[in-house]
């Protein structure tokens, strides 16, 4: 079995009080100008290893440049009981809920 050209890790860091992830991925060999693709859908390791959602990374990747992948809100660690996916995004904004709060501090 061949080990994948890339290492792998996952950050946790702190938002507002809250403990926040993301998952890095950095090509074995960086070409000489690397960039950071910051890749958000879905949760952080679908979008890294999913059936389609994964094309842009990987060619990043293959290119030499890093990726890194956040969480979008109610999905992967964010999931509430009732409020999963793209419907708990929409029942938290007809709430009042800024949903992309948190995310942009991920960001940061």
């Amino acid at each position: 079995m061949n080990s994948p050209a890339y290492e792998e890790e996952e950050l946790t860091f702190g938002v507002s009080g809250q403990a926040r992830k993301a998952l890095i991925r950095a090509p074995r060999r960086l070409c000489d100008r690397p960039a950071l693709l910051i890749n958000l859908a879905l949760d952080r390791r679908t979008t890294l290893d999913g059936e389609w959602f994964d094309i842009v990374p990987s060619i990043f990747l293959a290119a030499g440049h890093r990726v890194a992948s956040f969480d979008m809100p109610r999905h992967g660690d964010d999931v509430i009981a009732g409020l999963e996916g793209l419907a708990g995004i929409a029942q938290d904004i007809s709430r009042g809920v800024d949903v992309f709060v948190a995310l942009q501090a991920e960001g940061r």
